[in-house]
């Protein structure tokens, strides 16, 4: 299985690079904000998704670890192959999509091209629960402000202050932040 390619870019397409490694050209798609980032002469490290089909063979390729977990998720919804899953990472960011599937959000996944409303309710159904946030940030965000303090206060006892100590240091200091990492 080839997991991850680094090399220059020798040719970019609407859809997809070609990347010579180690002596070999790899025809990768990308998402478009991938895409848009590269150019001819680039040197390009992407970690990749090779899928075998009925339709032959593709070569994926993401900028982050974050994105490739993400595309095989919806990857192994049932009706979402491997070009659907590239809209999605396409048009909706990790962080979007997390959230799109938290929220039970299915109108954010009905804007992708090729996925209506049934496809974007199957991949709420079987990724409910399987897309964490993918930062800290994230996941404060996504707990809100209170239990954003209470990850802070778990994060100092468990670094070894007190409960009491843990606590009064975050709330001196959570007027000037709204997250636990800040």
């Amino acid at each position: 299985m080839i997991a991850y390619i680094c090399g220059d870019v020798l040719y970019k397409e609407n859809d997809c690079v070609i990347v010579k490694a180690g002596g070999v050209g790899y025809e990768i798609r990308a998402p478009k904000h991938t895409l848009n980032s590269l150019n001819a002469g680039d040197n390009a490290e992407l970690y990749t998704s090779f899928i075998v089909s009925d339709a032959g063979l593709a070569l994926y390729g993401f900028e982050t670890l974050e994105e490739k977990r993400v595309f095989d998720k919806l990857r192994g919804v049932n009706k979402v192959g491997g070009r659907t899953a590239m809209s999605v990472i396409s048009e909706m960011s990790v962080s979007q999509i997390a959230s799109a599937v938290a929220a039970g959000d299915k109108k954010a996944f009905s804007r992708v091209p090729g996925i209506g409303a049934k496809t974007a309710e199957l991949i709420i159904l079987e990724l409910k629960g399987k897309l964490l946030p993918v930062s800290a940030e994230e996941a404060s965000a996504a707990l809100g402000q209170a239990d954003a303090k209470n990850v802070a206060i778990d994060s100092l006892i468990g670094l070894g202050f007190t409960q009491a100590d843990s606590a009064a240091a975050v709330e001196a200091v959570s007027v000037l932040c709204d997250t636990a990492e800040d």
